[in-house]
């Protein structure tokens, strides 16, 4: 099974791949480039994870492929439908599956290999649902992508959110309107510790406070780190609405954080 030598192949036929969307209109061309930029530095986020742990080569490879191909669908979803939002158009997971096997890209790799690829992107975007697998590979494979995947969103939306250049771009907040009190969903499952489902929030604060309850749903203490030293979390708290909440979302947010980070040591 040949891996190393065909890796610049794939990167190739992704850049070609996403060049082909590029078009006269300035909307789409500026988040063709926000998620072609995306992709490359989750790849290189899942390799530093690699790095950091013991991953096999082959896994270590697959995870590449992984990232490299995770959000092909939303190329095709913003042209077709403008929006980011899964909600409001289609599963860009589901659509990346569907053209990397209508391009039929992965088609000098092993079944296995294409099934544990397609598998992993699929539930890339899904709440808890990788946790049902009984493959050891796809279970590693879906943490890999899903703690790269955060890291770099984190990256986007924290220097969007702080941008005075640039006006906020809605597609990135998934078209939610701007509203400064959060929701009783988003406010009763962060407080209880669960990550909140993007088809469940109501505006750009809950948005806010799910990006937050993303640390409740992390699968290596690198990523944890990372998060820390860049200091997303406090450059999100930072921009959350001004109201009676406030306090509370932030005490509990950096008392977990400490309490992860203590127990990650022991």
């Amino acid at each position: 099974m040949k891996f190393k030598e065909d890796l610049d192949s794939y990167f190739t036929w992704f850049r070609d791949y996403v060049s082909s969307f590029y078009c006269n209109d300035i909307n789409i061309n500026r988040n063709i480039t926000i998620k072609e930029d995306h992709t490359l530095r989750v790849v290189q986020n899942i390799r530093e994870l690699v790095r950091s742990n013991n991953i096999s080569e082959e896994i270590s490879i697959l995870s590449i492929l992984t990232a490299l191909f995770h959000d092909i669908g939303r190329f095709k979803q913003f042209t077709l439908y403008g929006t980011f939002s899964d909600k409001d158009s289609e599963d860009h997971a589901e659509l990346g599956v569907r053209v990397l096997k209508e391009t039929n890209v992965l088609s000098a790799l092993s079944d296995k290999s294409v099934d544990l690829i397609l598998n992993t992107i699929l539930v890339h975007n899904k709440k808890d649902l990788y946790s049902k697998s009984k493959d050891p590979d796809m279970i590693l494979l879906s943490k890999l992508i899903r703690d790269a995947d955060k890291l770099d969103i984190l990256k986007i939306l924290t220097r969007d959110f702080h941008d005075p250049e640039q006006s906020v771009n809605p597609a990135l907040q998934l078209d939610l309107p701007d509203n400064d009190h959060y929701s009783e969903y988003a406010i009763r499952n962060f407080f209880n510790y669960r990550t909140l489902n993007n088809n469940r929030i109501e505006n750009r604060a809950d948005f806010k406070l799910l990006l937050i309850s993303w640390i409740y749903d992390l699968n290596f203490d690198q990523t944890l780190q990372m998060i820390k030293k860049r200091k997303y979390i406090e450059s999100l708290l930072s921009v959350l609405p001004q109201n009676d909440m406030l306090e509370k979302i932030k005490i509990h947010t950096l008392n977990y954080i400490k309490t992860m980070g203590d127990s990650s040591r022991d």
